[in-house]
């Protein structure tokens, strides 16, 4: 960075707490702000760091409590903001209080990364959560994007026997190309029994009560999905199926790197907007 800046981080979850030490320790004048915090540090700070999620349905901000609105009306106009995952709520205050909002987690540099925090925290579940080695498991990742593919790429250096779920041709071509089997998503239910590992990371209701009846009752299911998700878990939990909503993966099992992630792309950013 060519010079120090005042940054006002919302606290959340342990990433944030992290993240502030990370951007002090780099020489920046940090606030973290929680739902007691002197929020006037926001008036003179040149960026204002939200979570990821930014916030809830109702605009209270992820784990600090703070509602979004009392945020903004301490934010002069011309003033940057990020965050992960905004909702349009939120793009629509600041665009009322002159605020430009940055969705971090829509960027590729951040994206790729967190895929590979991602993939490596749903293998640190299934091997604490299972009583299988992953060697020579027959697991399903459902979906081919960025964590699909880096997840079913380290379960198969792993040795377990990779299925990859997807709909489009080129994505059967790619799976293939990386000596994993293919599937069409809709036809996983005509296979299901098969798998001792499921990991979603589609998020739509692929695993519905159809689905469910055909997975083997020993199995586990790993939702690694943003919300709505990708089970349907009344209906798991009504069959005793083994199901583990696992959100922001990252910052449970590797809260540093992962804070260490948001503040390079927070630096890219700062870049981009001089």
């Amino acid at each position: 960075m060519d010079h120090t800046r005042r940054i006002a981080v919302i606290d959340g979850d342990q990433r944030q707490k992290l993240l502030a030490e990370l951007l002090e320790a780099d020489g920046h004048e940090v606030c973290l702000i929680d739902a007691g915090g002197d929020l006037s540090f926001i008036e003179q700070a040149e960026l204002t760091v939200f979570p990821l999620p930014v916030c809830r349905d109702d605009g209270i901000l992820t784990d600090s409590g703070i509602s979004a609105s009392r945020i903004f009306l301490h934010m002069a106009p011309g003033r940057v903001a990020v965050g992960g995952k905004v909702p349009p709520l939120v793009y629509n205050m600041a665009e009322l209080c002159g605020v430009t909002f940055l969705d971090y987690a829509e960027r590729e540099d951040f994206a790729i990364v967190n895929a590979l925090a991602t993939a490596e925290g749903a293998i640190a579940l299934a091997i604490e959560r299972t009583d299988v080695t992953l060697q020579g498991a027959n697991c399903l990742v459902i979906g081919n994007g960025r964590i699909g593919k880096v997840l079913a790429r380290k379960l198969a250096l792993l040795g377990a026997r990779v299925t990859v779920s997807a709909r489009r041709a080129a994505d059967f071509a790619w799976i293939r190309t990386e000596g994993h089997t293919a599937v069409h998503t809709a036809e996983i239910s005509t296979v299901a029994h098969e798998f001792a590992l499921f990991f979603n990371t589609v998020p739509a209701r692929v695993l519905d009560a159809a689905v469910l009846e055909r997975v083997k009752p020993e199995a586990w299911i790993f939702d690694l999905a943003s919300k709505p998700g990708g089970v349907d878990f009344d209906a798991a939990q009504a069959m005793g199926r083994h199901v583990e909503w696992a959100l922001s993966l990252p910052a449970k099992i590797a809260p540093r790197a992962a804070a260490g992630t948001v503040r390079d792309c927070l630096y890219q950013i700062m870049e981009e907007q001089a």
